[in-house]
């Protein structure tokens, strides 16, 4: 009985290890506001990739503060079920001074909720997946542009980000 506790104690602990690793050893996790309701607004992330691994781009939105606006909220921003409005946005990947790729993306739904930091405050959010894609080492710029108005995001404060993305499954 105690060696089956001590082992799944053991096993937790090298888990925990193996997480903590990844989050202080990748530390790429930039979120910038990008006003998603006007066209032509934009967000650039430059950061650096020392070996090759993933990375998630996504659209944060600002959960609203009680119950009956997040289902407002929800009729816009999607969730697991519903689509929610569609943004149309521009992503544009530059490695080493050279542009890599440009494509038009259309997205919509929520792919999961986050709690992130910035300026000094922690934000509960509505993730929008836009890409996960493998970046091998080099000196990246990601541009982030929105392409067309989308006036129902015109009170949802949003934010872009761009991170290092480790899918255990």
């Amino acid at each position: 009985m105690l060696e089956t506790k001590i082992s799944q104690y053991w096993m937790i602990a090298k888990w925990i290890a193996l997480w903590l690793f990844h989050i202080f050893s990748n530390p790429i996790n930039i979120t910038q506001p990008l006003d998603v309701s006007k066209i032509d607004q934009s967000t650039t992330a430059t950061f650096t990739v020392t070996k090759e691994e993933q990375y998630r781009i996504s659209l944060m939105f600002v959960r609203a503060g009680d119950l009956t606006e997040m289902k407002e909220q929800e009729k816009i921003t999607g969730n697991y079920h519903v689509e929610g409005v569609p943004l149309l946005l521009e992503l544009t990947i530059t490695q080493d001074g050279g542009k890599i790729s440009q494509q038009t993306y259309e997205v919509s739904g929520i792919n999961g909720w986050h709690l992130i930091s910035y300026g000094g405050r922690e934000l509960n959010t509505a993730e929008r997946l836009i890409k996960v894609l493998s970046l091998a080492p080099g000196d990246y710029e990601i541009r982030l542009e929105t392409k067309r108005t989308t006036e129902a995001f015109k009170d949802i404060q949003t934010y872009a980000s761009f991170s290092y993305y480790n899918f255990i499954p």
